[in-house]
């Protein structure tokens, strides 16, 4: 559960797993390894979509990434507004300029090579608009402007992805995460 954004009597302890047992899998323990894996990329985009505007902004969001190349042996590289415009990304662009200059807007790219050689390549887009950057707010009354943070769900679910990814090491395919 996150936590991260709660306070005071919102905050609600997580049970402990005292025990697990695998029926009817060949697995095993490879199963229940595979899947701790998995849900560790989960637990990050769960935590970064249920993160507050004001916590998961631009550069929090690029920070993360980071971390998350750094510690599981991924390639990063962040461009930051200059960059961007540099690259005549000018469709990004035209929905980013309204980020506040604190932040800035950050295109992110991760990659994942596996130690061999790729069979094949694949790549995995996610938007991820913050609600800092959304612009203005032509949405009429009633349109659920506040669940305009999901806007960065893409994104949460792609760096989720490069850290599963980054965990599970797969060894015939090349992952780019965008």
């Amino acid at each position: 559960r996150a936590t991260r954004a709660r306070a005071g009597d919102n905050i609600q302890k997580d049970a402990k797993l005292t025990s697990l047992t695998l029926v009817g899998t060949s697995a095993g323990t490879d199963g229940a390894e595979r899947a701790r894996k998995i849900m560790a990329g989960v637990n990050l985009c769960r935590d970064l979509v249920a993160s507050p505007p004001n916590v998961v902004t631009p550069k929090s969001l690029a920070e993360m990434a980071e971390e998350v190349a750094k510690e599981h042996g991924l390639e990063a590289e962040i461009l930051d507004r200059d960059a961007v415009e540099a690259l005549g990304m000018g469709a990004y662009m035209g929905v980013a300029k309204g980020s506040l200059e604190e932040h800035g807007p950050k295109f992110i790219h991760l990659t994942y090579k596996p130690s061999e050689t790729p069979v094949k390549k694949l790549a995995i887009v996610g938007k991820g608009l913050t609600f800092d950057s959304g612009g203005y707010n032509l949405k009429v009354a009633g349109s659920m402007i506040e669940l305009m943070k999901f806007d960065m769900g893409g994104s949460g679910a792609t760096i989720g992805t490069a850290k599963a990814i980054g965990l599970l090491k797969p060894k015939d395919v090349e992952v780019h995460f965008i």
